[in-house]
């Protein structure tokens, strides 16, 4: 009967690595990591194209509302660059 070797899967968070055993010795994969920072950048331009139409169309109140949730938008997706 044949030794039982489990498959074991060391992680390096730095690299965003996978090291994973083979028959000759380990074996680095690298791994996708959504980035945070990819979705905030996504929603701004989402933003930015409802504020560009809604210009037209909406009371000044409003439009500084939008301005203001954009701004906030682009100071979060600065903060997760940085750190």
């Amino acid at each position: 009967m044949g030794r039982w070797n489990p498959i074991i899967f060391l992680y390096k968070v730095s690299d965003g690595l996978i090291i994973r055993p083979r028959a000759k010795g380990l074996s680095m994969v690298r791994v996708y990591e959504p980035n945070k920072t990819e979705k905030d950048i996504d929603e701004v331009l989402t933003q930015l194209y409802l504020l560009k139409n809604a210009l037209s169309t909406e009371k000044k109140a409003k439009l500084e509302e939008r301005v203001n949730k954009i701004r906030a938008l682009l100071l979060d997706a600065k903060e997760s660059l940085s750190s």
